[in-house]
Protein backbone atom coordinates (compact mmCIF):
# COMPACT_ATOMS: atom_id res chain seq x y z
CA UNK A 1 0.00 0.00 0.00
CA UNK A 2 2.31 2.54 0.82
CA UNK A 3 4.34 2.23 -2.69
CA UNK A 4 0.63 2.23 -4.35
CA UNK A 5 1.69 -0.96 -5.99
CA UNK A 6 -0.86 -4.02 -6.14
CA UNK A 7 1.07 -7.60 -7.46
CA UNK A 8 -0.32 -10.49 -8.60
CA UNK A 9 0.98 -13.37 -10.02
CA UNK A 10 1.76 -17.10 -10.15
CA UNK A 11 4.57 -19.66 -9.77
CA UNK A 12 3.95 -22.63 -11.88
CA UNK A 13 6.35 -26.13 -12.10
CA UNK A 14 4.53 -27.76 -14.85
CA UNK A 15 7.28 -30.49 -14.37
CA UNK A 16 10.12 -31.20 -12.03
CA UNK A 17 12.79 -29.63 -14.44
CA UNK A 18 10.13 -26.66 -15.78
CA UNK A 19 9.78 -23.95 -13.61
CA UNK A 20 7.50 -20.56 -15.14
CA UNK A 21 6.59 -17.27 -13.51
CA UNK A 22 4.95 -14.54 -14.11
CA UNK A 23 3.57 -11.32 -12.37
CA UNK A 24 1.01 -8.26 -13.26
CA UNK A 25 1.67 -5.12 -11.86
CA UNK A 26 -0.81 -2.16 -11.43
CA UNK A 27 0.33 0.99 -10.03
CA UNK A 28 -2.76 3.65 -8.75
CA UNK A 29 -0.25 6.68 -7.51
CA UNK A 30 2.79 8.34 -10.16
CA UNK A 31 3.23 4.94 -12.15
CA UNK A 32 4.19 4.88 -15.62
CA UNK A 33 4.22 1.50 -16.84
CA UNK A 34 3.55 -0.13 -20.76
CA UNK A 35 2.44 2.51 -23.15
CA UNK A 36 2.17 5.54 -19.82
CA UNK A 37 0.01 3.18 -18.65
CA UNK A 38 -0.39 2.44 -14.93
CA UNK A 39 0.64 -1.53 -15.74
CA UNK A 40 4.14 -3.53 -16.00
CA UNK A 41 4.39 -7.57 -16.69
CA UNK A 42 7.41 -9.69 -15.81
CA UNK A 43 7.93 -13.02 -16.32
CA UNK A 44 10.61 -15.78 -16.42
CA UNK A 45 11.45 -19.45 -16.79
CA UNK A 46 14.20 -22.07 -16.16
CA UNK A 47 14.17 -25.57 -17.49
CA UNK A 48 16.69 -28.00 -16.60
CA UNK A 49 17.27 -29.72 -20.09
CA UNK A 50 19.31 -32.33 -18.45
CA UNK A 51 21.19 -33.06 -15.52
CA UNK A 52 24.05 -31.16 -17.03
CA UNK A 53 22.77 -28.34 -18.91
CA UNK A 54 20.35 -25.82 -18.04
CA UNK A 55 18.88 -22.35 -19.45
CA UNK A 56 16.58 -19.38 -17.99
CA UNK A 57 14.81 -16.36 -19.34
CA UNK A 58 13.27 -13.41 -17.57
CA UNK A 59 11.93 -10.26 -19.27
CA UNK A 60 10.23 -6.91 -17.49
CA UNK A 61 7.90 -4.26 -19.59
CA UNK A 62 7.67 -1.31 -17.52
CA UNK A 63 7.46 1.58 -20.26
CA UNK A 64 10.97 0.37 -21.67
CA UNK A 65 11.38 -3.64 -21.68
CA UNK A 66 14.48 -5.73 -20.44
CA UNK A 67 15.16 -9.66 -21.32
CA UNK A 68 18.11 -11.82 -20.11
CA UNK A 69 18.65 -15.21 -21.16
CA UNK A 70 21.10 -17.73 -19.86
CA UNK A 71 22.85 -21.23 -20.41
CA UNK A 72 24.93 -23.10 -18.43
CA UNK A 73 26.41 -26.52 -19.06
CA UNK A 74 28.43 -28.92 -16.88
CA UNK A 75 31.30 -30.32 -19.03
CA UNK A 76 32.60 -32.56 -15.81
CA UNK A 77 32.29 -32.64 -12.22
CA UNK A 78 35.26 -29.39 -12.49
CA UNK A 79 34.14 -27.40 -15.74
CA UNK A 80 31.51 -24.84 -15.70
CA UNK A 81 30.76 -23.45 -19.11
CA UNK A 82 27.90 -20.65 -19.64
CA UNK A 83 26.50 -17.95 -22.27
CA UNK A 84 24.27 -15.34 -21.09
CA UNK A 85 22.91 -12.19 -23.00
CA UNK A 86 20.68 -9.45 -22.26
CA UNK A 87 18.26 -6.96 -24.35
CA UNK A 88 17.67 -3.54 -22.84
CA UNK A 89 15.32 -1.15 -25.24
CA UNK A 90 16.49 1.77 -23.30
CA UNK A 91 20.21 2.67 -23.52
CA UNK A 92 22.85 3.50 -26.48
CA UNK A 93 24.75 0.20 -25.28
CA UNK A 94 21.02 -2.27 -25.54
CA UNK A 95 22.59 -5.41 -26.28
CA UNK A 96 25.32 -7.35 -24.12
CA UNK A 97 26.52 -10.75 -24.42
CA UNK A 98 29.11 -12.31 -22.58
CA UNK A 99 30.80 -16.68 -22.02
CA UNK A 100 31.83 -17.72 -18.78
CA UNK A 101 34.30 -20.50 -17.69
CA UNK A 102 34.84 -22.30 -14.34
CA UNK A 103 36.71 -24.73 -12.36
CA UNK A 104 35.88 -26.13 -9.11
CA UNK A 105 38.47 -27.67 -7.42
Amino acid sequence: MTRSLFRAGCDQKPKDNISHSFEFVYGWKNFKGIMEKPVALLGGVEYELSDKTSIAANGIWEGDYSVESSVEHKVDNNWTVSANQSFESAGSSAYHIGFSASYKL
